[in-house]
Formats: C-alpha cells, sequence, structure tokens
C-alpha cells in the first residue's frame, strides 16, 4: 500500500487495551473496525456443530494473532473505492469469535474511518487483488 495511504490509516487509528479473556469480535456481528496489535495474544475460534450434542456448541482456538499482527484486514476490500458497492453502510460479518488470551495493547481503526481514509486516498489506493 501506498506511503500516503499507510500515514493517513496511522492519524486516524485510535490506541485500544482490552483485558485477557475480553471478546473482540463476536461471529455473526458485523465486523466494523480493524485492530493493529502491538503487545498481546489474541485468538479466534469457530464454533462447531455437534448434532448429538444439546445446549451450546464448543469452540475451538482455530487461529493466534499477536504482536505486529492485524485482526480484520477484509475491512481492505470492504473499503476500496475500486469495488462497486451493493449496500455503501452494510459491514462485512465476523465469521469468527476473537477472544483476548492476554492483555492486548493495540490501535483500532474503524470501519468508517477506513471508507473515509479509502475515498480520501483513491489515487493511491491499491490493494494487490483490487480489480
Amino acid at each position: 500500500m501506498d506511503q500516503k495511504v499507510l500515514k493517513m490509516i496511522c492519524d486516524y487509528a485510535t490506541p485500544v487495551t482490552f483485558p485477557e479473556d475480553k471478546i473482540i469480535f463476536q461471529s455473526g456481528h458485523p465486523l466494523d473496525r480493524m485492530l493493529f496489535i502491538l503487545e498481546g495474544t489474541v485468538f479466534t475460534y469457530s464454533t462447531t456443530s455437534d448434532p448429538g450434542r444439546t445446549g451450546a456448541s464448543p469452540s475451538i482456538a482455530t487461529k493466534q494473532f499477536g504482536r505486529g499482527q492485524t485482526y480484520g484486514e477484509e475491512l481492505l476490500m470492504w473499503a476500496s473505492p475500486n469495488k462497486p458497492r451493493v449496500d455503501n453502510d452494510k459491514f462485512p460479518t465476523s465469521t469468527e469469535n476473537v477472544k483476548c488470551h492476554t492483555k492486548v495493547e493495540g490501535f483500532a481503526l474503524s470501519a468508517k474511518d477506513l471508507k473515509s481514509v479509502a475515498s480520501k486516498c483513491r489515487r493511491w489506493w491499491n490493494l494487490n487483488n483490487d480489480p
């Protein structure tokens, strides 16, 4: 991504801290922000479905994100000014639960702010898989 775009993303990002065991994103809910992790670890959990089991489905940790990683990168395609939009305000839906394994510190970038950055930086917005 172009340095101008990255600089503007940094200008919009806000510091966040989450305690251990905090659920940051919930499956089936709108994915309304990206998380840039500076310290700590989060796990993603997929819910399994067991036909012989009643009640809540068990969760199985599927991925781990830590220092220097980003969660919510699918918002980059959602915000892309090069992508035709059917529903401009509908956020993508989270397909997994994301929970802090440790205390997590980082920066959050709201989906609305990301869309603003993308529209202001249309000329420099270039993702490898953008049309």
